[in-house]
This record gives structure tokens, sequence and C-alpha cells, in this order.
């Protein structure tokens, strides 16, 4: 996809991928960007990776991966920094967060061969709280890339075929339950949610019910849920949401694998490095996982039932 944000650089001396000649003074964030836009299409391929943020052979492998991959978009499910997302206090991006970013987000999530779409994890913000220093410091970066996509905490993305929202789910509120709500009922095609925190797993983050108790105070019911944090890769139907993990990325937690042992609603899942892919029509949307070698591990479908005549 070649059409996507426009987007000004901060100063001159911050070109990419290089500090040559700037100043030691720290640079003023821009906390602002447009929003993304793609043109329609009725068949869409996104690939799901998730917490990618320290440079290792895992991600080495993985960024490999993806870049073989036919794509439309990367979504990168959160935690794109570890330990921490670096702080730009006062609204300034500092040389030393600048080399920070170019290592851990722009060297693994650049030039993959389509826009990356990115949620904040819980590592790269601050727990509820709206336009935390690290949030600043991602959004600022990430402003300075055509291939980044990240204009805010929240945000949609419109294919047509199917409707993204991206949410903050460090901040789950009514605010963004009533952007996402609004924005699923104005659609017929397909809704997916994604964010960082997990609707369900097993082995990793059980207790986690963030996601499950926001959907149903909201009352929003998409068709898919994607996610990161869970270290692993996993898939399954819980609360009568299909949802799948893909947070196999800079550190996979070795967890028992699905099958044998599954939990009430898993269908499948696994600790090897890897990533997800979802084949969008109107009619299907197919779910797909591989290692970093390209190799299926497991596959599944979700078929859309037909319009009965006369709904509206």
């Amino acid at each position: 996809m070649k059409s996507h944000l426009i987007v000004s650089l901060l100063v001159s001396c911050l070109a990419p991928l290089t500090l040559s000649g700037c100043p030691s003074a720290p640079v003023r964030a821009q906390q602002s960007d447009p929003p993304f836009k793609p043109p329609p299409t009725d068949q869409l391929r996104l690939v799901l990776i998730g917490d990618t943020g320290s440079v290792n052979d895992h991600m080495r492998s993985l960024r490999a991966a993806v870049m073989r991959e036919r794509k439309d978009a990367v979504v990168v499910l959160g935690d794109v920094v570890y330990p921490y997302m670096p702080e730009c206090r006062g609204g300034f991006l500092t040389p030393d967060a600048l080399v920070e970013l170019e290592a851990k987000v722009g060297a693994q999530l650049r030039g993959l061969g389509a826009p990356v779409l990115i949620t904040l994890g819980n590592h790269d913000t601050d727990w509820g709280r709206a336009n935390s220093p690290r949030q600043v410091c991602l959004q600022t970066y990430a402003a300075r890339y055509q291939d980044l996509v990240f204009p805010g905490e929240n945000y949609l993305v419109d294919w047509g075929v199917a409707l993204l929202a991206l949410v903050n789910t460090n901040r789950l509120s009514a605010g963004n339950g009533r952007m996402v709500r609004e924005a699923f009922s104005a659609r017929k095609g397909w809704k997916i949610g994604m964010g960082h925190h997990v609707l369900k797993t097993y082995r990793d983050k059980e207790g986690e019910r963030l996601v499950a108790r926001w959907l149903k105070r909201e009352r929003i019911t998409p068709d898919l849920w994607a996610n990161g944090h869970a270290h692993v890769l996993q898939y399954g139907v819980y609360y009568g949401i299909p949802a799948l993990t893909s947070g196999a990325g800079a550190h996979p937690r070795k967890r028992k694998s699905c099958p044998p042992k599954c939990g009430e609603g898993e269908r499948w899942g696994t600790s090897d490095v890897g990533y997800a892919v979802l084949d969008i029509t109107a009619a299907r949307m197919g779910i797909t996982f591989k290692d970093t070698d390209g190799r299926v591990l497991y596959q599944t479908a979700i078929d859309r039932p037909a319009e009965k005549k006369g709904a509206r």
C-alpha cells in the first residue's frame, strides 16, 4: 500500500537513523498526527505481531519472516519498547530517547514493506494516564516516518471490508468504549478490536479480565479481538468472541501447548516465536499462525453469516 501519512520532520538534524550534527538540546515533541486513511478494498491481509521491544535474535528472525509475507499492513499489539518507553517530559524528545527508539522501534519495525499500525502496551505508557510522557515519545517518533502509524492512543482504520479499532487497553473507559461502539454500529463489514491486553488466555496472564469487562460494560461485540501481552501464540472463543494472542515476539514464554492441555474455549496455543496472519474478504476471515520459518502452525476461519433479506 503506497498512500500513507504525510508528515513533516521535527527538525532537519533529526533525519531518519542519524543524529550526526544534531545539538545536544532536546527537541519539542509533536503530539498529534493526521489519521491514517487507506483506500477501500474487498480483500485485506494483515500480519499481527506483539511484544517486540527488545533487540535480540528472536526479533531478527521475526522481522525477516514478516518481511517475506505478502501483506497490506502490519499491526503491532503493544510493548514496542522494553523495559520501558523513555519519557518525553515537558513534551521534549531527547537525543538519548531517539537513539533508543531508533534501535527498538525503527530498526525493527520500519521497512517491513507495508504500513505498521501500533498499539500501546503496558511498557509503552503509564497506566490510566492520558498523553503520558511515554506515549508522547512514541507518538512523536512515529510521526517522523511514513510507514509508522500511531496518531493517538485510540484510533480507527477503515479498509471497507474491515474496520479496525485500535485501543489503549491501559486506559479503558466510557470514552473509548463509545468511540468503538458507535464506529462498529455504523459499519457492515468485519469489526475487529485490537489492543495489548488479553480477552482471555491460558498459562500466561490468567487473571486478566480487563478487556472482557470493558466490552461487556460498553456493549461492544467485535467479530474478533486481537491482543499481545501474553507471550505466546493462542486462539480461542471466549465469552462468545473469537480471540487471538500474538505476543511471541522478543520474549516468548515456554508454556504447555494446546492440544493436549487446553482450557475452556481454547482451540490452540504454542510458545513458538511467530505471528498471526488475517486474510479477510466480505464472507470469510482466515486466521493463520506461523513460526519464523514461515511454517504454518495452525489455521482456522470465521465465516460471516449471510444477511437476512429485508434486514437493516
